[in-house]
Parts: C-alpha cells; structure tokens; sequence
C-alpha cells in the first residue's frame, strides 16, 4: 500500500507539472490527492476509510493551497 501511495503521489506531481496552471492549483490539486490517499490508508487501520479520506483530501487540499500560494509569493518577490 506504501508503494502505492508513494507511485500515485509521483504520477499525480508529474501530471501537475506538464499542465499549465500556477503553484496555487498545482498545490491544490497535489494536495487533495496525497490527504485522500493518506487519509483512506490512515481511516482503513480504524475501519472508516471513507471518512479518512474525506477529511484527508480535504486537509491536503488546504494545505497544498496554502503552500502553492506562498510559493507564487515567494516568486513574485
């Protein structure tokens, strides 16, 4: 399950990165599928998976947008 989680994050970083949008949606995006991800491994181990990765997509979602946006910021200055 390690290995797919780790090759799903690379194949969704390497998706992200030939489309055209700024760091924000990159983070976004990269994000919400590394907490769902994470989230429905995390949530299998105590036997709700569905909420795990809920609240794993959507925790990664923000934090992934967070960081994009201070990224652009950073690239900015």
């Amino acid at each position: 399950m390690k290995n797919l989680l780790i090759a799903s994050t690379l194949l969704i970083a390497t998706g992200c990165s030939s489309i055209d949008l700024d760091k924000k949606w990159q983070g976004a995006i990269i994000g919400t599928a590394t907490g769902a991800l994470a989230g429905g491994i995390i949530g299998h181990q105590s036997g709700k998976k569905g909420q795990g990765a809920l609240i794993g997509g959507v925790v990664g979602g923000l934090t992934g947008t967070f960081v994009g946006h201070k990224m652009e910021q950073s690239d900015q200055k």
